[in-house]
């Protein structure tokens, strides 16, 4: 409240009550009437003293239900001011409308579990993937829907936002993607394409086609990415570790951006470690360390979500070796790399490489190798 009007509020009660005194019967009367509906509804006549009038607000007639009237009023403010702030921070999740929340590389994994913690928060999942049963499967579970599509085509990126573009979604979680195990002199050129589109491109796209539309609604964005974006590099696995480095520098500029303009939406990236999956068993791979689980993962990216973070790494460990990684020389984390991706027990250099998933086991998408089409 500006102080001029404050400074008008006071000098109006103090000569009110000074003239009722030396006037007449009914001007005290009024001016305590003025004073305590000042102090009682302060709020209330800061917005709206000026636009009602004088003689409406302290009409005679209203008197007997003057004190109601002011709580109906404040309440439909209060009311209307919740409906047109559905920003994130601004209680999404408390929203009673219909709201769905789109999930790519929902059918297994850490997706299906960021699609149940969020229908427990009130959202109807659509989960986002290639195989349709498995996508079925995990549907039944968090009460959603489904949506086939194929990531790794432009075409198909672009159909899933035209066929949810006019519908209430609220939240986007890019969570689809796989990763190319091998020396990079001999992995396929074909697959480690398909792995840029999906793991890349897919969430670029997917990223600035929803944006537009949930700035105008509010929503929120979450890219899936992984502790290997915030390293320096990953031998026999280059292209992977490169490509999870995209998706945090992409989300992380691009967060910035809203909060310069004061965007209502929020966007952040959730970077976690080897995550077990299953994708090690699947991929013929011996796991390097112990993989966390899925579920707690997945109530983490929310709960960092909820709190508004443009950063999440999930467990102290996990933070620490991404600190460590930001403060020691290059050379000794690419050679610990090194050491920890041979570990894994797949061809480092005579095959083409294998898939898997998010750092095989990290990966979030859920989307395991007969999905992928290699069974």
């Amino acid at each position: 409240m500006p102080t001029w009007v404050s400074y008008c509020f006071r000098i109006v009660v103090w000569a009110s009550v000074t003239i009722g005194v030396s006037h007449g019967e009914w001007l005290p009367s009024f001016s305590l009437k003025f004073l305590a509906y000042y102090v009682k509804n302060k709020c209330l006549l800061r917005s709206r003293l000026f636009s009602c009038g004088y003689d409406t607000l302290y009409s005679e007639e209203g008197g007997a239900s003057r004190g109601a009237i002011a709580k109906k009023q404040k309440k439909e403010y209060n009311e209307e001011q919740k409906r047109e702030k559905i920003g994130w921070k601004d209680g999404i999740f408390a929203m009673k409308t219909e709201k769905l929340a789109l999930i790519t590389g929902g059918s297994g994994g850490l997706g299906k579990n960021l699609a149940m913690e969020l229908a427990k928060r009130g959202y109807r999942p659509v989960l986002a993937g290639r195989s349709k049963s498995r996508l079925q499967a995990a549907a039944a579970r968090c009460g959603g829907e489904i949506f086939v599509c194929d990531l790794s085509k432009e075409e198909e990126c672009r159909r899933i936002y035209e066929a949810f573009r006019h519908r209430p979604v609220r939240v986007l979680i890019n969570c689809a993607g796989f990763g190319v195990y091998g020396s990079f002199a001999v992995t396929s050129l074909d697959e480690e394409m398909e792995m840029a589109a999906v793991n890349c491109r897919a969430v670029h796209m997917l990223t600035k086609l929803f944006l537009s539309d949930l700035e105008k609604r509010g929503g929120a964005v979450l890219n899936v990415a992984s502790s290997a974006g915030l390293v320096p590099g990953g031998p026999y696995m280059a292209a992977y570790y490169a490509a999870k480095a995209y998706v945090v520098s992409l989300t992380l500029g691009i967060a910035e951006e809203l909060r310069a303009r004061k965007s209502r939406v929020y966007l952040g990236v959730f970077c976690p470690g080897p995550v077990d999956t299953g994708f090690f068993e699947r991929a013929g791979i011996r796991a390097a360390v112990r993989g966390a689980q899925p579920e707690k993962m997945a109530r983490m990216a929310i709960r960092g979500m909820e709190k508004g973070k443009k950063l999440i790494v999930p467990g102290i460990s996990n933070a620490a070796a991404c600190l460590a990684a930001r403060l020691l020389p290059s050379d000794l984390i690419l050679a610990v790399n090194r050491r920890i991706q041979q570990k894994k027990g797949a061809e480092t250099g005579e095959s083409g490489g294998r898939r898997g998933g998010e750092r095989i086991s990290e990966a979030r998408d859920g989307e395991d190798i007969e999905e992928r089409g290699e069974g």
